[in-house]
């Protein structure tokens, strides 16, 4: 096996050795406290970054007494684990993420919100996604992407 193949799959074994076990966890969390269901993915996340080997550099900071809403450019599936290593969020999605096998109950996990957007923006539900943030346990921080509005 090529020394590039072994690492994925140590990478690959680990990231499923850490997430599997850890998913009943943060069930647990999410109806029992509100406070630990938001920082337990924040951790988790700062891990999965260790296992592949990313090195967070930030500048500047999240605010995290007040809600607040951040816009991305989805580049690549790394966003999800370093944007939540860097705060604890919640991620704005679209609908079709809801019905991913094993992406979909990750996302759920993290509280994601998800969104058509083939309706107008006329025809979602009243208040949109400010009313679901308003709704989300504060101080509430949703990430969205370009396409998530």
């Amino acid at each position: 096996m090529a020394t590039g193949s072994l690492r994925a799959s140590a990478v690959l074994l680990a990231f499923f050795g850490l997430t599997l076990p850890l998913m009943p966890v943060q069930a647990v969390l999410l109806r029992v406290s509100d406070k630990a269901a938001r920082r337990f993915p924040h951790w988790y996340h700062r891990q999965v970054c260790r296992i592949l080997g990313i090195t967070l550099k930030v500048e500047g900071a999240v605010v995290h007494d007040a809600p607040a809403l951040l816009v991305c450019n989805h580049t690549s599936w790394l966003d999800i684990p370093v944007l939540s290593a860097l705060a604890p969020v919640s991620f704005v999605a679209k609908l079709e993420v809801g019905g991913w096998p094993f992406v979909s109950a990750l996302a759920r996990l993290q509280r994601s919100i998800f969104i058509d957007l083939f309706l107008s923006p006329c025809s979602r539900p009243t208040g949109g996604l400010h009313t679901t943030l308003e709704g989300m346990c504060c101080p509430a921080t949703a990430c969205s992407y370009q396409a998530g509005l």
